[in-house]
């Protein structure tokens, strides 16, 4: 998924999208102008991500983060099931 909506109206874009949309200008030799105006992003935020990531990141570093990633993941999914257990609990 390249977004997710917030409650604000804000866009959200994942890490991959951004990843991709940054990809476009580096490796692919698209102008700023022209990678934006095909994801329909402000050319401004293209911008501010090409500063803000690193696309040589070595493959160690990529599964280091990944691995990071599905470990946070098991843990919001298990906060949220005490969360509900919680709320289960003061209903009675």
């Amino acid at each position: 998924m390249a977004e997710t909506a917030s409650g604000g109206g804000r866009r959200r874009f994942t890490f991959e999208f951004k990843q991709s949309a940054v990809r476009l200008v580096m490796q692919e030799g698209l102008s700023l102008a022209e990678a934006a105006g095909r994801l329909g992003v402000r050319e401004s935020l293209l911008r501010n991500w090409k500063r803000s990531i690193k696309l040589s990141d070595s493959p160690a570093q990529v599964e280091g983060l990944e691995a990071e990633v599905q470990r946070l993941r098991a843990e919001n999914e298990r906060l949220r099931m005490e969360t509900e257990i919680l709320k289960k609990a003061t209903a009675f």
